[in-house]
Formats: structure tokens, sequence, C-alpha cells
């Protein structure tokens, strides 16, 4: 046998086995940033992020994608304190949107912690449409807000708003009147 064949043998088995191991650790890395693309696009920020359009644009489809079919919504400091299930979510929002067409909500900012996301947010909106029992006033209101969201299976299961009504009530142009004293 010739001696010079030995070596190229070896020396070819360590190049392919170099070829070999450099392929599987691209494909191991392609796989772990793919992987953190993937997260990243559906992380739990992203997602309540994401609900905001349900409310800027009265798209259903998107609570049917991006809420649970039991989400529970506790309004703090409102007259209907706790919706219940995606149904009652979509006349919720549609509530909202006919007292305010040109409602905006923005996220000014958030915070993960586990399931749970925290985020201040602010409304504008101007009462062209009824609000319940309400005439429209034809005023603009802005206000901030915070929500907790809990999030559940890339899901949004259970939120918690608080709104400052008095302020919302008050750049309508309702005003508060303390009760009389009885005699």
């Amino acid at each position: 046998m010739d001696k010079h064949i030995i070596p190229l043998k070896a020396s070819l088995f360590k190049t392919l086995n170099l070829v070999g191991i450099t392929l599987i650790l691209s494909v191991l890395l392609i796989t772990n940033i793919q992987a953190a693309i993937a997260e990243s696009d559906g992380g739990p920020e992203d997602i309540v992020e994401k609900s905001l359009e349900l409310w800027n644009t009265g798209n259903m489809a998107l609570a049917d994608e991006l809420y649970t079919s039991d989400f529970k919504f506790h309004l703090v400091d409102q007259v209907k304190p706790e919706i219940v299930g995606i149904e009652v979510l979509k006349g919720y929002v549609d509530f909202l949107r006919t007292a305010y067409p040109d409602l905006k909500y923005t996220s000014e900012e958030m915070i993960v912690s586990g399931d749970k996301v925290i985020m201040l947010m602010n409304f504008s909106g101007t009462n062209t449409g009824p609000r319940g029992g309400m005439p429209p006033t034809g005023k603009t209101v802005e206000v901030s807000s915070v929500m907790i969201s809990r999030i559940d299976e890339g899901k949004i299961a259970e939120s918690w708003a608080y709104t400052n009504m008095a302020s919302v009530y008050r750049q309508l142009g309702f005003t508060l009147t303390p009760p009389s004293e009885q005699k």
C-alpha cells in the first residue's frame, strides 16, 4: 500500500469530521435562533400589544385569536365591574367604539412578570355616539389607564383595568355634585 494514501485518508477523515461537526453546530445554532425569534414574536407583551388593535380597529377576529373563550375582564371603578366571556367582550368593544368611533389606545410602558403583563396606556377618543343611556357630547377625552393582563397558553385569560372615570366624565362635561344635606 502506498504510504501517502494512509495520511490522505486520515486527513480526509478529520476534515469530514470537522465539516460534520460544523454542520451540526450550525443547525443547532439556527434552531436556537429561530426559537428565540418565535418566542419574541409571541411573547406575553406582544400578545397584549396586539390586543390594542382589537380596540383601535374593531376587528373582532382578533378577539378570537388573542383571548380565551372564558376571558374575564375586571373593570375597576366602572358601572359594570366585570365582563365574562369573549362574546360579552366583543359587545363591550362595540359599545366603546360606538361611543368613541375614533378611539385610540396606545401603550406607553409594559412590564412582564411571569404570566402577567402590566401596561400603562393612554386612551383618547371623541364622544360622538351614545354611551349607554347618555347622549353624545361631542367632546374629546384623553386619559391614562393601567391594565394588568394574565396570559394562559398564549392567550389573554384575564385582565384588570383601571381608568379614572371621574376624569372621563369631567372631560365629557359632567360635574360631580355632592349630596345635599338632609334636614
